[in-house]
This record gives structure tokens, C-alpha cells and sequence, in this order.
């Protein structure tokens, strides 16, 4: 069963995201966000909407709704979903950093993942067990890939300087 995400920026065009209804059909849905990231087995979809740059969407089916925010954020970026709903991106803080978060569903507020002591972490994955990959500054000012669950301490991998992590199995 392979589920697609279509889109497209050319004005006057709908962009759709096309999602399975039964094993024998297929239904597409017109996204109302602009720049879809992710679309989990379900056919939900997390991204962002041009007319409204600061905030991160949920959309399943014609349901639109924006992602709460963590209070003094000046955006919000979520870039995965998972098939249990939860979602994982970054946010623009009060204090000028970037912060990976972690949503359990769309109506839950985000927890702030923390980073590895360098001021700034952004997480790009998760998996269907709700772990979180992403990258993290260090204080010696470099980069390094990290892994994380709710409930849990921040990890970081054994990669070498400037590693990334972009997706977990």
C-alpha cells in the first residue's frame, strides 16, 4: 500500500495529497498547506501555509488546524508525523533559538526537547515508536546528530563533528 504527497507551487493549481480509502481505491484531498513535510499512513499532513509563516498545520482530510505553540515562539516548523499522530519539528524561541519539539497529537501543546548544551537543536524525524531524530549544538560548538523519547534523556550519536540525523527506522 504506497500512500503519495503531491504538491505544487505553480499559482492556480490545487495541491493535493493523495491517500488510501481502501485496498482496491485511492481519494485526494486538496491540502490547504502550502508546504506540505510529512504525511503519515492516514493521509494526515504537517507543513506550513505561506499566508501564515510563524505557525505549523495539521491537516486530515478538509480539518485544518494550527499547532499549538510553546508561549513567546516567533514560529513553529513540524516536519514529521508519525502513524500514531504524534509530530516532531523545531521553533523559533523568544530568545532568537532554535528548538526541536515534539507534539504527542496536534491538539497537545509541545515539549521542548532540549539540546546538548550548545544553544540551539532542530528535530527532523520520528518513527512510529514516537523516537526523535535530529541535530544539536554542543559547547564546543559543534554539531551533532541526536536521538530522543519522551521520558528520556537527549542522546547523541557517536558520529563525528557535523553530523545529522534525518531519519529513523
Amino acid at each position: 500500500r504506497e500512500i503519495c504527497l503531491l504538491y505544487t507551487s505553480v499559482p492556480g493549481r490545487a495541491d493535493l495529497a493523495v491517500t488510501p480509502i481502501n485496498p482496491n481505491g485511492y481519494t485526494a484531498t486538496v491540502l490547504r498547506i502550502d508546504r506540505p513535510f510529512a504525511m503519515n499512513d492516514a493521509g494526515a499532513v504537517v507543513g506550513v501555509r505561506n499566508n501564515d509563516p510563524s505557525s505549523g498545520y495539521y491537516q486530515s482530510g478538509s480539518t485544518l488546524v494550527a499547532l499549538p505553540m510553546i508561549n513567546g515562539a516567533k514560529s513553529v516548523v513540524p516536519l514529521d508525523i508519525n502513524n500514531q499522530g504524534q509530530i516532531t519539528g523545531w521553533i523559533w524561541d523568544a530568545y532568537n533559538r532554535i528548538v526541536a519539539v515534539y507534539w504527542p497529537s496536534y491538539r497537545s501543546m509541545p515539549y521542548a526537547i532540549g539540546d546538548l548544551g550548545g544553544g540551539f537543536s532542530a528535530a527532523h524525524a520520528l518513527n512510529d515508536s514516537g523516537y526523535v531524530v535530529g541535530v544539536s549544538g554542543t559547547p564546543a560548538g559543534s554539531n551533532h546528530a541526536f536521538l530522543w523519547r519522551a521520558g528520556s534523556c537527549l542522546l547523541y550519536t557517536s558520529g563525528g563533528e557535523g553530523d545529522h540525523q534525518w531519519g529513523v527506522a
